[in-house]
């Protein structure tokens, strides 16, 4: 798959990082994700129910739907400054709906990257110090 490198630039890799995955990511980025962690000692968890720690930073894929509870879930379950990268499927969802509800979650710097062929890419963050926290 091209432009995996791109998509790890979106990533601050640094020791014991902690990425949460929600949803089943596609093979090629699960695994390019695992080996950029391995080498900083990182881990990628599955999501599977309640989770003792917070993450620096969560990936959601779209095989799971992507309502405000999973958003607002993935808030709770971010460090106080962190990440959310979203995958989906071209043309599958509405971007800009997408968008909106990822801000009305408390979500800032929200923006849809072009680097994959078959996926639409959205980034934003959590900054918990300037938006309220659920």
């Amino acid at each position: 798959m091209k432009n995996l490198d791109m998509f790890l630039e979106l990533f601050n890799f640094y020791p014991n990082m902690q990425i949460l995955e929600v949803g089943e990511l596609n093979k090629d980025i699960k695994e390019t994700l695992e080996n950029e962690l391995n080498k900083c000692d990182g881990n990628l968890k599955h999501y599977k129910g309640e989770l003792e720690r917070l993450f620096e930073c969560v990936v959601i894929s779209d095989d799971i739907q992507i309502t405000e509870k999973v958003l607002k879930d993935s808030y709770l379950k971010l460090e106080i400054t962190a990440d959310l990268i979203i995958l989906v499927k071209k043309d599958s969802l509405d971007l800009w709906e997408l968008k909106d509800l990822i801000g009305e979650c408390g979500f800032t710097a929200v923006n849809n990257i072009d680097i994959f062929d078959k996926y639409d890419l959205v980034t934003a963050k959590k900054q918990e110090m300037w938006v309220r926290a659920y």
